[in-house]
């Protein structure tokens, strides 16, 4: 009975693979639900550049060129290019989550990861792409601070600390959800 079981299992999974689409089928379905060009699309996807001489990181438009080649097979390789298309896509978080994150990198945003806790927020527009990299000093000062003094630490249940990234309606009250909950680290 437990080899059945296993086969029953396994054609389940074969099925669930089959009914994947590829990414660049994904796109274009996404592509024409939206009526988006390349050049268009292209303008609400970014990506990140780091500049050499400064180290300063910022968030640029790809290229209407990434969007083609995408299109003839190839996968973004990052999570901001994922999410912006989200975006562009007006996706919500959990459809961001599970219909591009863990389908074509395998892995969704994890709420305890401060680096994920702000791609939660910026997909909630709480905050631009312009703005990521200094919330993220300022949430990694937080942290600095909060862990020198740790007397009252707290730890949210993940579920908890889900609810309250969902209802922060302000980067006020996202900056409020990091301070609140101390065990968030990158």
């Amino acid at each position: 009975m437990m080899n059945h079981e296993i086969k029953i299992l396994k054609e389940k999974i074969t099925q669930l693979n089959n009914k994947r689409i590829s990414f660049a089928e994904y796109l274009e379905e996404k592509m024409d639900e939206f009526d988006y060009s390349n050049t268009s699309l292209a303008k609400k996807v970014v990506h990140q550049v780091i500049d050499k001489e400064t180290g300063t990181i910022r968030y640029v438009p790809v290229t209407r060129q990434a969007i083609a080649s995408w299109m003839k097979g190839t996968i973004p390789g990052s999570r901001e290019v994922f999410v912006s298309l989200g975006m562009a896509f007006q996706m919500s978080l959990k459809e961001i989550n599970k219909e591009l994150l863990e389908v074509y990198m395998g892995t969704g945003l994890y709420c305890k990861n401060i680096d994920d806790a702000i791609w939660i927020a910026v997909i909630h527009r709480l905050f631009s792409f312009d703005e990521l990299e200094e919330i993220r000093e300022e949430i990694e000062t937080i942290v600095s601070d909060e862990e020198e003094d740790s007397s009252d630490y707290t730890s949210m249940l993940t579920t908890d600390l889900w609810r309250d990234l969902e209802a922060a309606s302000t980067k006020e009250e996202f900056m409020d959800v990091i301070r609140k909950n101390r065990e968030i680290k990158s």
